[in-house]
């Protein structure tokens, strides 16, 4: 028996109990077949592997994991740079990427209401995320390492253009979508070198990343393994200082594929162990150990008809051939993992899968149906091509097994739709946590991604008053849950709590922070974020925060104390400046320095400042307020009109600018 955790809005949980198949465990799990790498970190560059494996890596390279993450320079275009763009009615928004020899550079703007560019940005891609075997997402990475995903995105199925997964619906042209470890984890290989990877770490990354998914996400880091080849030993040494998915146990084996292709929802994922780092998992592990897979009930959507594009094993698990087949059926069943398939060598080669099984039980049948119809197409019927419902732009392979194909039409076009989630619950029990506070798992995720859900902030908040088992990392989710719904005074004493067990924490400091800032006022705020910087002068957060509490010091003084005034300003114009360094996408920051410039009299730099948080955020009321007043006062009647008539248009909050137009008796008709 299952459980589904329901939430309605602002409201309490409500438990449910349903009754459904547990996949995982129609077959014995033998034990003792965990590998725990104990040379330290142990992977290194996955080339080294080709001195032994020659023909092995050669023909992985034409496996799409292995070009999931590449240099801008290092990949063959496939794109079509000549098209205009592509234009985004939601936030009235032009994009396209432009290439300049080897570099591409994305470019966003709008049209005013004279069809002029207005708010122009342009930034050098820096990664490009995805084979192209079906679309090409696209990266830039900040100075102080975080990384962030451009809202365009290439799909080979149509060869056009179109916004990314995520983007449509809900954030439009938007460039500060980061790209979390977690995210990462499925998309590249893991770091050369061992890198922060917990809950409390701030995602960022090397410049000098793996380029793919290589060797040791499915045999385990290969530093022992290549130092006992080179140093020739034993042969079956060297053979067990490796993973060999194909030697473990069917549950194991699949395990190592559910690493990244067993996603129930992208939309709300589940999390990994709070007692592990996010590039711990080790091939030969229970994967349930690491990830606590979670499935959603969606707003008006069966839970048979759910279907995304991360939905291989998740499908495959609902297959009936599944079941009965008692672990025999997995993905490396029709999948080499070290080859692509040519396309003539698909059909033959699928259908041989099957017959493995339907000719031996069924064989009248299946001779007589196929006598009428294609002896070669078996997946054509019963794995048909399906349009998925979170990247709409693609078709993929339905892995559920089927008798007969689909009734509806899978491969009509899609607009993409915000993902309303009605409940949780764990996917089966392997990925339920055997503690007494189990629901934790559930309700984190939920944090995660509804931040306003006070019902689950109420459930993690009374589960943590009686359940220490987990220790101090959920904490973190539950402060960011505090903060978020503007739980102040709980948020510092949870953030006080954390840094009783992790002193120094960044996160936990920035939090207690804010939350002095609401409650005691900026005077108060300011040495906590100074704390974090004199051990991190690299968190571009506490310098904006700094800014914050710097400058509403400066506002908050008497006019006669000007010199004193004007330094609180300075120093809030030199805290913005340094976190603008850290990461130039920083458009709160901008706008903060904007304000601060034209309190100092730097009207010129202002304007700047103003424009450079338009371009990263159209939406920004303030900036459209702020830029609007600064051309009035100049006198320049028509630049401020251009400004606010845009805003109307774009802000997020256009009725303040039509107050503004009228306080400054500028007609925006």
């Amino acid at each position: 028996m299952w459980h589904w955790i329901y939430f309605f809005g602002m409201g309490t949980f409500l438990w449910m109990t349903i009754g459904q198949q547990k996949p995982a465990d129609i077959y014995p799990e033998p034990s003792g077949e965990t590998r725990e790498d104990s040379s330290g970190w142990g992977y290194v560059d996955d080339q080294l592997c080709s001195l032994c494996h020659e023909q092995i890596y050669h023909d992985y390279q034409e496996v799409g994991m292995a070009r999931s993450f590449s240099l801008p320079s290092k990949v063959k275009s496939m794109e079509d740079f000549t098209v205009e763009g592509f234009y985004h009615e939601g936030t009235q928004s032009y994009m396209r990427m432009v290439q300049r020899d080897s570099q591409l550079f994305y470019q966003q703007f709008q049209q005013d209401g004279m069809g002029q560019q207005i708010n122009f940005y342009e930034r050098k891609v820096d990664w490009i995320l995805g084979s192209g075997n079906k679309s090409r997402t696209y990266l830039y990475q900040t100075e102080n390492g975080q990384m962030y995903q451009f809202p365009l995105a290439w799909y080979t199925d149509t060869d056009s253009w179109a916004m990314a997964p995520g983007f449509a619906a809900e954030r439009g042209a938007d460039i500060s979508r980061e790209v979390k470890r977690e995210c990462m984890f499925c998309h590249n290989a893991y770091p050369y070198e061992k890198t922060p990877d917990r809950i409390w770490d701030v995602d960022t990354y090397s410049r000098n990343l793996p380029q793919g998914i290589g060797c040791q996400r499915c045999h385990g880091p290969g530093k022992k393994h290549i130092d006992q080849a080179v140093a020739q030993a034993v042969p079956d040494s060297v053979q067990l200082s490796i993973v060999n998915p194909a030697k473990l146990s069917p549950g194991r084996r699949d395990d190592v594929c559910n690493q990244c292709h067993l996603q129930p929802s992208i939309a709300a994922m589940g999390i990994r162990n709070y007692d592990r780092g996010d590039y711990s998992y080790i091939p030969g592990q229970r994967l349930g150990e690491y990830q606590m897979h979670i499935d959603v009930q969606e707003e008006g959507v069966k839970q048979e008809d759910r279907f995304e594009i991360n939905h291989h094993a998740y499908r495959l698990y609902q297959s009936q051939c599944y079941q009965v087949s008692r672990g025999n059926l997995g993905c490396t069943s029709c999948h080499d993992p070290h080859r692509k398939l040519k396309p003539e060598e698909k059909e033959a080669h699928y259908r041989a899968v099957c017959l493995q099984c339907h000719e031996k039980h069924e064989r009248k049948l299946v001779s007589a149906y196929y006598s009428e119809v294609a002896p070669d197409q078996c997946v054509t019927c019963h794995m048909p091509q399906h349009r998925s419902q979170d990247v709409v732009e693609v078709v993929v392979t339905d892995h559920l097994i089927r008798r007969s194909p689909p009734e509806e039409d899978w491969l009509k076009p899609l607009e993409e739709q915000s993902t309303s989630i009605e409940g949780v619950r764990f996917l089966n029990d392997d990925y339920k946590p055997d503690i007494p506070s189990a629901g934790i798992y559930l309700a984190a995720p939920i944090i995660r991604v509804l931040p306003g859900s006070s019902s689950a902030l109420e459930y993690m908040a009374e589960k943590l008053a009686t359940d220490t088992s987990l220790g101090i990392p959920p904490y973190y989710d539950l402060l960011k849950a505090q903060i978020n719904q503007g739980f102040y005074s709980e948020a510092r004493k949870t953030a006080n709590h954390i840094l009783t067990i992790h002193p120094g924490s960044e996160e936990a400091l920035i939090a207690r922070g804010v939350a002095e800032f609401h409650l005691a006022g900026p005077d108060t705020a300011l040495y906590t974020f100074e704390e974090i910087l004199s051990t991190n002068p690299e968190s571009a957060n506490a310098h904006y925060d700094l800014g914050l509490a710097q400058q509403a010091i400066a506002i908050s003084m008497d006019s006669l104390k000007q010199d004193q005034k004007s330094l609180w300003f300075q120093q809030a114009l030199s805290s913005f400046n340094q976190a603008l360094l850290l990461r130039d996408n920083f458009s709160a920051a901008a706008l903060h320095k904007a304000q601060c410039e034209q309190a100092l009299g730097r009207s010129n730099a202002a304007e700047s400042s103003y424009l450079s948080a338009l371009a990263t955020q159209p939406k920004y009321t303030e900036a459209y307020l702020g830029l609007g007043a600064l051309y009035f006062r100049r006198g320049n009647t028509g630049a401020a009109r251009r400004y606010l008539q845009h805003g109307v248009r774009m802000a997020s909050n256009p009725d303040q600018i039509r107050a503004k137009a009228s306080e400054l008796s500028i007609n925006l008709e």
